[in-house]
């Protein structure tokens, strides 16, 4: 089986797929639930302080996302252009431009899903980043070329 889709990079996906990597860390998860932590401190003492300092940690992680994300699809010269992927018992062909690859199913190491995207992980922090609008109604036919070529053990899309 075959599937081809393409898209067109956005701060949006990139964002997604950057919050859904980030809120897997330790850090952030501690952040976020210091700054929960401080706002009942707030709520308690009514300190403005405990109120600023969470408003900071909740806030300050996906407002630096988004603006990373922004500067990474306006300055990254493989998002110019359209992106076109092909997913084959092969590998993933990306094609951008001019520019072709191919990279086989062995160096992915998990697949996961989130409300806007599929991400196909290729290292620690690379991914492939697909959108589920761009698959128009391809998305049954994506997981089944992932799963079909992808441990089951690696695959976590659940929806």
């Amino acid at each position: 089986m075959e599937v081809e889709f393409k898209f067109k990079m956005t701060p949006q996906i990139l964002y997604d797929f950057n919050l859904q990597h980030s809120y897997k860390r330790a850090d952030a998860i501690i952040a976020t639930g210091l700054g929960v932590f401080l706002i009942f401190g707030y709520l308690k003492t009514m300190h403005l302080m405990y109120l600023i300092f969470a408003i900071v940690l909740i806030l300050f992680l996906p407002v630096t996302l988004y603006i990373r994300s922004a500067q990474m699809v306006k300055l990254n010269p493989a998002y110019k252009d359209e992106l076109k992927y092909v997913l084959s018992e092969e590998g993933v062909k990306i094609s951008s431009g001019e520019l072709e690859t191919t990279v086989s199913w062995d160096t992915c190491t998990k697949a996961v899903g989130t409300r806007m995207n599929i991400i196909v992980y290729t290292g620690k922090a690379t991914a492939f980043i697909w959108p589920r609008k761009a698959m128009e109604g391809k998305t049954d036919d994506v997981l089944k070329v992932i799963s079909a070529n992808m441990d089951p053990s690696k695959v976590k899309i659940r929806f």
